[in-house]
């Protein structure tokens, strides 16, 4: 997927943070959820080089709680405080509590670049 538009990466950023966080809790399905990871992933790319981390932090609050998730991991190096509550809420949860607990630490450790 090819963006031209910081609007445009945003969707396809939520859209394939949806699938996945959907795969990784319900379906269970590797090659689906790499390519959704795939595809998130060259959103943020895009929206990285693009510097819109101010489009992306409106994700901290979505009502998905992958796309907050996501959002939340990629933020951390921008709004560290405003991500690390939303990591921390979610950590406290079931869905997915082991993946932000674990990027909580990682970041912690200076594990984690972004």
């Amino acid at each position: 997927m090819k963006y031209l538009r910081v609007e445009d990466a945003i969707k396809g950023f939520v859209g394939y943070a949806k699938i996945e966080g959907i795969i990784n809790s319900e379906v269970a399905n590797s090659k689906i959820a790499n390519l959704a990871y795939d595809n998130r992933k060259k959103a943020y790319e895009y929206l990285k080089a693009h510097r819109a981390f101010d489009k992306m932090k409106p994700l901290l609050t979505n009502d998905n709680l992958y796309v907050r998730l996501c959002a939340a991991t990629k933020l951390l190096n921008v709004y560290e405080e405003e991500a690390l509550n939303v990591l921390e809420d979610i950590a406290k949860g079931e869905a997915h509590a082991f993946v932000a607990e674990m990027t909580i630490k990682e970041w912690k450790e200076g594990n984690l670049t972004f």
